[in-house]
């Protein structure tokens, strides 16, 4: 990615105005979600408190899981799990991870093997 891309994605990005990101990058490329997503985890500004970054980054997490991000959409599953700015779900849990995993996330498809491994009762008969 081009550096004027690249730092106007960012200052989007630190906006929270994630529509006009849309509009910078290409869904084409994978590596501009990469950055956001790296964005999302790591950077943290200045003059943003960590309550304002943890809002920014959840918002961030959920436009890329929305796009079918793999790694996000893992993410947003935790998120889910644990309660961490969203109500829990064990079902939006399950459903986030299958959709990461068939987006290539091999720790979702690990996780979501010992989720299903965990809950299958063996030996019992099932109504």
């Amino acid at each position: 990615m081009e550096k004027k891309k690249l730092n106007q994605c960012l200052l989007e990005l630190a906006h929270g105005d994630l529509e006009k990101l849309a509009l910078t990058l290409s869904d084409e490329d994978p590596e501009d979600f990469d950055v956001m997503y790296l964005k999302s985890k790591f950077s943290i500004d200045a003059s943003e408190t960590g309550a304002a970054f943890d809002k920014r980054a959840l918002k961030s997490l959920f436009f890329l899981a929305k796009k079918g991000y793999a790694p996000a959409l893992y993410d947003v599953g935790l998120k889910y799990y644990c309660g961490d700015g969203v109500e829990e779900s064990l079902e939006k849990y399950i459903l986030c991870l299958i959709a990461a995993s068939d987006g290539g996330h091999k720790l979702a498809a690990t996780t979501l093997q010992r989720e299903i491994e965990s809950r299958l009762t063996f030996g019992e008969e099932v109504d």
